[in-house]
């Protein structure tokens, strides 16, 4: 647990030092975790998950390998998880 918190607080951060490595002008906030709800961490953790799939999906040569992520709720629960996978096991033969 405390491996998977850290990588997932690197991910957070990388738009910062990315931003700063290629010079670029665009200035990118510093989020600092102590500040925030656990929902406004899920809510970062979601959308940087979401940017790692879209520049994975950008740069993979395969449509099959495609990752998508969708809303569902599982058998015998009333609460929606979000899961993401790739296309081929999605897709029915």
């Amino acid at each position: 647990m405390k491996y998977l918190l850290a990588s997932i607080l690197s991910f957070l951060l990388l738009p910062v030092g990315h931003a700063q490595r290629n010079g670029s002008t665009d200035t990118e906030e510093i989020i600092v975790l102590a500040d925030l709800s656990k929902t406004e961490v899920q809510q970062y953790i979601i959308e940087v998950e979401t940017d790692i799939y879209r520049m994975f999906n950008a740069s993979n040569g395969n449509d099959n390998l495609n990752f998508t992520c969708s809303n569902e709720i599982p058998t015998g629960s009333h609460f929606p998880q979000r899961v993401c996978e790739p296309a081929f096991l999605t897709e029915s033969c």
